[in-house]
């Protein structure tokens, strides 16, 4: 996924011509790539699924920022929770 646009680089840039449109697309796929792999964190918005071993007092998640509400959660005795039990995204803090 790339972070930003052509469009989005050549108005920084105050550039109108296209000469340089094929290199500024190749840069700009460099260095999103680059960026995820230094951040080790996949900046698209998309479905995740996590898995916690649940040994401590909180919980963080890998994959942020949560964009969304978490549609399972998994725990108790039996490992799973009902689904009138889950919580939207609006109604728990993460510190």
């Amino acid at each position: 996924m790339d972070l930003t646009t052509l469009a989005k680089v050549k108005a920084l840039l105050e550039l109108a011509e296209t000469d340089w449109d094929g290199l500024i697309n190749e840069l700009i796929v460099a260095v999103s790539e680059r960026c995820a792999s230094y951040c080790n964190r996949d900046f698209e918005n998309k479905s995740r699924v996590e898995y916690h071993d649940g040994g401590g007092r909180y919980l963080y998640l890998r994959g942020l920022p949560v964009v969304g509400s978490i549609s399972s959660i998994y725990g108790s005795d039996t490992w799973e929770w009902a689904s009138g039990d889950l919580i939207g995204a609006d109604y728990y803090f993460l510190q």
